[in-house]
């Protein structure tokens, strides 16, 4: 993802999507578009003929909290997620 001076950020999502079996049903990839002001950033895909789910994120300690909602495509869907970056304090030899 890249983020202009204005905020503006654009980038790719890419995904794969499983049934209930874990098989492999359908993978693509989306055109990113969004918005950063501190501590929040939104980002909505250009989705033509899947869902086009739009991503709610707000950066609270060192964790990236959100959720992720649809109101188009086969099924409307929503839901939440957590991302924790943990330190890696293991160096390279």
């Amino acid at each position: 993802m890249i983020q202009d001076k204005d905020g503006l950020i654009t980038g790719t999502n890419n995904w794969i999507s499983y049934d209930e079996n874990n098989k492999k049903v359908i993978e693509g990839n989306e055109f990113l578009i969004g918005s950063y002001q501190a501590p929040r950033i939104i980002l909505t895909e250009f989705a033509d003929n899947s869902a086009h789910v739009t991503f709610d994120i707000t950066f609270k300690n060192n964790q990236l909290i959100g959720i992720a909602y649809s109101q188009t495509g086969p099924k409307m869907l929503a839901f939440p997620f957590k991302l924790i970056r943990k330190n890696n304090n293991k160096k390279n030899k």
